[in-house]
């Protein structure tokens, strides 16, 4: 039986969601594989083909920046874009990668099973942007991949989210997906979210 996602209606025309464990649901996972910003392709693997892409879309931007991701997050630190949060799992493509450091930046461990947006990590994030405390790294024991709908909805609007896209197949390509956040993005994501069980 789905649970009811606890929720209240905002001002802002979309729904601000409580922080609970939520668990993907098979159908959901055509729509996670929409356009939800701007697609920069490229290999994640290989991050010096897209550095200088970055570089040119948040030249002259405000640069408040969330990345979800090893190599999305490495790469932006390389190219002095060091994000203001950032969530890590030691993984790319389910194979162990370097450690991905980010100067000062507070380290907070949790765990997050696969297809699953637990709730510790989750009001971790909110806290996070609530708080408006120092940059934050938070270290996953599991999979971060949905953590990327959490961070969406708790962003700050006129920031943006960056997460890595993996190829699913010969014809899906690989690269950076970049999100801005407004009403919009978040009543979408919202949405998706209140789907989950």
């Amino acid at each position: 039986m789905t649970r009811q996602l606890s929720q209240k209606k905002t001002t802002s025309n979309f729904i601000l969601l409580t922080p609970r464990d939520l668990k993907l649901k098979d159908f959901l996972i055509i729509e996670l594989r929409a356009v939800f910003g701007e697609f920069i392709k490229g290999d994640e693997e290989n991050p010096k083909l897209i550095e200088s892409q970055l570089k040119a879309f948040f030249e002259g931007k405000e640069k408040i920046i969330s990345t979800i991701g090893d190599m999305c997050t490495q790469t932006f630190v390389e190219i002095d874009l060091v994000p203001d949060l950032s969530i890590v799992d030691g993984l790319t493509r389910r194979k162990q990668t370097k450690k991905v450091e980010v100067k000062g930046a507070e380290k907070r461990k949790l765990a997050n099973p696969a297809g699953v947006i637990n709730k510790k990590v989750w009001e971790e994030i909110r806290k996070h942007f609530q708080e408006k405390e120092k940059r934050k790294q938070i270290i996953i024991e599991g999979e971060e991949d949905l953590l990327a709908l959490a961070v969406i909805i708790e962003a700050p609007m006129g920031s943006y989210v960056v997460y890595g896209v993996p190829p699913i197949n010969e014809q899906k390509e690989a690269g950076i997906m970049i999100v801005y956040i407004d009403q919009k993005i978040k009543k979408k994501i919202s949405k998706i979210m209140t789907q989950m069980e």
